[in-house]
């Protein structure tokens, strides 16, 4: 008797772990896009110059942030070939974190106590230690099936807390250009 009992709960269970069992969930995974044959570069080289000039150390240690002086300016030119169905261009930055984030660290062996920063419209700093702040984006102008996208730049030192050493002041801030 004990064995009819002991077969059957081991059939019960069985049977009851089958019916427990969720049927499994199907879907698809859609993938969808647009290849394009734009061809897009920056005008005069994938490298930009912005010369900062002569600049005294008690030029850049300034308290009030939101009213900078720039130094540099830059105008990058992208223009785009056989640009259908791009609207936009993003100038997404990469920088090197000063001691104080929201400049961009200057190259080791020449000056010390300053880092660029990058300014808006207004002449504020734009704090590159926010990633949204990091992207740039402009409109690609369009001319038939070709387009330009214009960004204006403009860069000045300040002074951060290291010890305020002359020199070189250079530093590279690397970017990828994004077709939207």
């Amino acid at each position: 008797m004990k064995k009819i009992i002991l077969a059957s709960s081991i059939l019960a269970v069985a049977s009851f772990a089958q019916l427990s069992q969720a049927a499994p969930v199907t879907g698809n995974i859609n993938f969808t896009g647009t290849l394009t044959t734009a061809t897009c570069a920056l005008d005069g080289g994938d490298d930009v110059a912005v010369p900062m000039g002569l600049v005294p150390f008690q030029d850049i240690d300034v308290s009030d942030l939101s009213a900078i002086t720039p130094q540099g300016e830059a105008k990058l030119v992208v223009s785009c070939a056989d640009a259908a169905g791009i609207t936009s261009i993003d100038l997404k930055l990469s920088p090197t974190p000063d001691i104080n984030p929201i400049l961009v660290k200057l190259a080791a062996g020449g000056a010390t106590g300053a880092g660029i920063a990058l300014l808006n419209a207004d002449n504020t700093i734009r704090d590159l230690s926010i990633d949204a702040n990091r992207t740039l984006n402009e409109t690609l102008v369009k001319t038939g099936d070709d387009g330009v996208a214009t960004f204006n730049l403009k860069a000045a030192y300040v002074k951060n807390t290291d010890p305020a050493v002359g020199g070189d002041a250079n530093a590279v801030l690397p970017f990828v250009l994004d077709y939207q």
